[in-house]
């Protein structure tokens, strides 16, 4: 279940799997990227220069739809 404090928002429809699925990739072996953990809190919210948020690496989408 989703929380209010999430930032889910942020987060493509083609990424939720892979937030949903962190952990066990991560006792797999594998490391997703930190917009993918599941208490990822966007770093250019905690930025003063708003323009970081277009610079900042986790707010780069990455259109990869989930395994089939």
């Amino acid at each position: 279940m989703q929380q209010e404090d999430d930032y889910s928002k942020f987060l493509l429809p083609s990424e939720i799997f892979w937030r949903d699925h962190f952990k066990w990739f991560h006792q797999c072996g594998y490391e997703l990227r930190p917009r993918y953990r599941p208490d990822w809190r966007p770093s250019w919210l905690s930025s003063s220069d708003p323009s970081d948020r277009y610079v900042a690496e986790d707010n780069w989408k990455a259109n990869v739809r989930p395994p089939q």
